[in-house]
Parts: structure tokens; sequence; C-alpha cells
């Protein structure tokens, strides 16, 4: 049964919404292209969904995938009154995604950050502020925050933003490139 909130976007008789698993998905060599958007972060058994997905796909089918990157997982606990309990189980950065997407039979094509938090700057932007020595932590939080305030982030352009602003997702497009066979007993 599918929600009346997903039927609604599927319209006309070339979509089909399917209510599955993700770990589990009741798919072989059907699709060309697969998305994953905010959905790898959450599930129990990341191998099974990378081993569900392969085997969803086309043989060289792509995979576009976006996660958390490199994501402070310690706000989800519960004892810093974190109110939900569907939280995110991991955090990633290229290299642990291109690694397990090796893994799963993938060739990453493309790789690139997406969304960005505007009141942190990027790291290397901080060890610029840390080379001077000259500023405590306080006063290189109110630095930034003057320079937040008279550039807001809407007004700089997207590629210096990515230059500027620390990345809060990382997505990747990768192809099939193997099917990832079941192990013998």
């Amino acid at each position: 049964m599918v929600p009346d909130y997903l039927a609604k976007f599927c319209p006309g008789d070339n979509v089909v919404p399917v209510v599955a698993n993700a770990e589990n998905l009741p798919f072989e060599a059907e699709f060309d292209l697969i998305t994953s958007t905010d959905v790898v972060e959450h599930v129990l058994n990341i191998s099974a969904l990378l081993y569900s997905l392969n085997k969803a796909l086309k043989p060289g089918g792509r995979l576009a995938i976006r996660v958390p990157y490199r994501e402070d997982l310690l706000k989800y606990a519960p004892q810093t009154g974190y109110p939900y309990d569907l939280v995110h189980l991991r955090t990633f950065d290229r290299s642990s995604l291109r690694d397990l997407l090796a893994e799963a039979g993938f060739r990453v094509s493309q790789s690139y950050f997406d969304g960005f938090n505007f009141q942190y700057p990027a790291r290397h932007v901080m060890s610029v502020f840390n080379a001077f020595g000259i500023l405590s932590g306080k006063q290189k939080r109110k630095l930034w925050k003057r320079l937040y305030s008279m550039l807001p982030p809407e007004s700089i352009p997207w590629r210096f933003r990515r230059a500027v602003y620390r990345p809060i997702e990382i997505i990747m497009v990768a192809r099939k490139v193997a099917t990832v066979p079941l192990p013998s007993p």
C-alpha cells in the first residue's frame, strides 16, 4: 500500500510507486539510474543496502547518492537533549564513501559537496585565522560572525561558497561495474 503523500507525486501510468525495505529491494537489473538521498545514514545494514542497490541496477547503471559529510554524530545522543529516536547512524567523508561504493561493485565518476553550513567556515579558513596566533577562540568566532553579517551567504557566488563554508553533504555518482556475487556456502 502506497501512502497518499507518495501517490500524489506519481501521476500517470509511467510512474509506479513502491514501498520497500531499502536493504532488500524487490528488483533485479531493472533500473538505469537509482538516486538515494538522505537514506544511507539511517539504515542499519549498509552492506545489505549497497548489495540491494547493485542488484536493482542494470549492468552499467548509475547510482547517485547523497550522504552527510563529516557530521558530528554526538548531537544525536539522547543525553544531549535530542528529541528524536530515528537519527543518523553514520557519517561519511570522500574516501570512506568511495571505498564503500567500490566494494559494492561501483566506480565513482563524480564527487562534489552540497549544502553548506553558513555559520561555520571551512576548516582551511579557520587555519588562516589560527596562523595569526593572536586571536582567541572567542575572538575568531566574533570575527567570523562579523564577516558573516557583512556578506550574507545568498550574496556570495556558489563556487565561492564552496571554498569558504563547511559542506554538509557529499554527493557521488557511480557506475555499476560489477555485480556483487552471493557468497559461496
